[in-house]
């Protein structure tokens, strides 16, 4: 009894403990709601047109787009251009798809199954899917259909256990990349079909024709006076300075020239007189013994020679007219010259030749150690 007695005599205080808790519990699952729309609210990175942009389906779409730039190109790597580039394309991509949902919805076009199978394997294939690099012969270069259905019916497959680990993630990665082109193929068509309607709805009916013939039919006679401008005196008109300095300021930027130079020259050929040429071959004639019976001849050429010496086997394929002559028909040991050709002092000595082919066809074969190719992954 006592204690009930104590119990009543606070009971007012016990309401309010009460109350206290349940408005705690109240308040802590409103802020937990709001937390969770303020989360969705900072997630939102653009509004198209009312409907709002969520930076993960963003962010999904740019690696998407990545994977399958890096499968057409062969590139393991981006560059910050092309990153860049992918980033922009991706956002114009995804508000042209909502924008062409919203309109397509309320004209009710829809693009088929059937559309789109027509559009890979009808009778007029696509050319987005004929310039696939997938579906391309190697040899020809040209779109393969055979290698296209190898292509999907591989991908659609629904057991892949009897493929290796390494063949499940390229399957898969080509699963995502076709994908990824048969939604692209999808608001083609959609695109296709929204502007065929407005290309119809903006045609010329009878009415417009109608009026247009009547419109050229129309004639009109009047006449008229002009007078020169050149005959008014310039004592009619006063300009002002102030006048003058506002429409310089108006248009000076429309006489703006670029700084530019201008040159004038003659060209003169630098020709060797008579007494050039009697000194040059004098010089030539000269050098012919040491030339004939040099041991170290590459010394002799390179410091003589407008052309270096080099040592090396060369083609006779390489050589043509009086040089290739005496290719053919000199001994070794042999000198041709000093003689005068193409503007030229020229001597020639055969120091060696040699039969060698002019081809080589080699065979490999490649073994791969499994446990190094482990080992290397991990």
């Amino acid at each position: 009894m006592a204690t009930l007695q104590k119990i009543r005599s606070q009971a007012l205080l016990l309401l309010i403990v009460v109350g206290v808790a349940l408005f705690a519990f109240i308040i802590g699952d409103f802020l937990t709601s709001g937390s969770s729309l303020m989360r969705q609210s900072q997630e939102t990175i653009a509004d198209i047109d009312g409907s709002p942009l969520n930076y993960k389906e963003y962010d999904a779409r740019i690696l998407e787009m990545e994977e399958v730039y890096k499968m057409q190109t062969g590139q393991s790597n981006l560059q910050a251009d092309i990153l860049h580039q992918i980033r922009e394309s991706v956002f114009e991509t995804i508000v042209r798809e909502r924008l062409l949902d919203e309109q397509a919805e309320k004209l009710g076009i829809s693009v088929t199954a059937k559309e789109l199978y027509d559009m890979v394997n009808g009778q007029n294939v696509h050319y987005m899917v004929q310039q696939m690099p997938f579906f391309q012969n190697p040899e020809t270069r040209r779109f393969d259909r055979s290698m296209m259905m190898n292509f999907l019916r591989t991908i659609q497959e629904e057991d892949f256990s009897m493929y290796s680990a390494e063949a499940q993630e390229q399957i898969k990665q080509m699963k995502n990349y076709w994908l990824f082109w048969e939604n692209n193929l999808k608001y083609v068509r959609l695109d296709e079909k929204m502007a065929n309607i407005i290309t119809k709805a903006v045609g010329a009916n009878s009415l417009d024709a109608k009026d247009e013939f009547e419109a050229g039919r129309r004639s009109v006679d009047f006449e008229y006076a002009s007078k020169s401008f050149a005959s008014v005196p310039d004592s009619s008109f006063k300009v002002s300075l102030k006048e003058l300095s506002r429409r310089y300021e108006e248009q000076k930027e429309r006489f703006k020239q670029e700084p530019y130079r201008s040159a004038a020259y003659v060209v003169v050929d630098i020709l060797p007189s008579q007494q050039d040429n009697e000194a040059i071959k004098a010089r030539i004639e000269k050098l012919a013994p040491e030339f004939t019976t040099a041991d170290n001849i590459t010394a002799t050429v390179n410091s003589e020679s407008d052309i270096p010496y080099v040592d090396c086997y060369i083609a006779n394929s390489q050589f043509s007219g009086s040089l290739n002559d005496f290719v053919q028909e000199a001994a070794i040991g042999e000198v041709k010259g000093p003689y005068f050709e193409d503007n030229a002092w020229i001597m020639l000595r055969m120091m060696e030749k040699i039969n060698r082919a002019d081809s080589v066809k080699a065979r490999q074969i490649f073994i791969s150690n499994a446990n190094d190719r482990k080992a290397a992954e991990q």
